[in-house]
């Protein structure tokens, strides 16, 4: 899984100048993916009384994207990860937190819709998280993450912001094989419909 860890990020590194290259001289070739950060909850299956029940938080989202192919990289200095300890079926589940501060996905949006004045994208997608710390850092744990992505975005040009996301597909948590159902919604989304829902717009 190194191996895997390092062609991932080999291949991230050889796309950014690609991808530089190819669109220098063609005006409006290349998007800005961009998002403050999400707040993200997934379930890993089958169950195996841990890393069952997943909460993510990730903070700084930015990327680039081919607006030609729909084929684009994000990149996330600060992730934290909050898995349970116990089976699902507990009565209650007890968290454990660690923070991933190298976090790739390479995308490729298939389906690009406007709907409604928003992106809707449709299309595969491969995550990988490594260096994790909490105490101390973990250079041999890491989160792998493919499978299909479907969401809505914001449109402001060339200027794309991500509002909301599902996903599903395979997961490897540090050797463990899993099926993975997620989805992640924009922090400043979350902080207008709590704000729209507050006892003031009652009134």
């Amino acid at each position: 899984m190194k191996r895997l860890i390092f062609i991932f990020i080999v291949i991230f590194a050889v796309t950014v100048p690609v991808f530089a290259q190819e669109n220098h001289n063609s005006p409006g070739g290349v998007d800005v993916d961009f998002s403050v950060g999400n707040m993200g909850f997934g379930v890993n299956f089958p169950l195996r009384n841990e890393y069952d029940v997943e909460l993510s938080l990730s903070v700084i989202q930015l990327g680039v994207e081919d607006s030609r192919s729909g084929l684009g990289f994000r990149f996330s200095p600060f992730t934290f990860f909050g898995w349970s300890k116990e089976s699902i079926n507990e009565e209650e589940i007890e968290l454990e937190g660690e923070i991933c501060i190298l976090n790739f996905t390479l995308y490729w949006n298939v389906v690009r819709l406007n709907v409604l004045g928003s992106d809707f994208y449709l299309g595969p997608f491969a995550t990988i998280n490594y260096m994790f710390v909490d105490e101390e850092f973990y250079w041999d744990k890491f989160v792998f993450t493919a499978g299909i992505q479907m969401g809505f975005r914001a449109n402001f040009g060339q200027f794309k912001y991500n509002i909301f996301t599902l996903e599903v597909g395979y997961r490897n948590i540090n050797g463990s094989h899993r099926y993975y159902v997620g989805g992640k919604i924009d922090l400043i989304t979350m902080a207008l419909a709590s704000a729209l829902s507050g006892p003031s717009w009652y009134y």
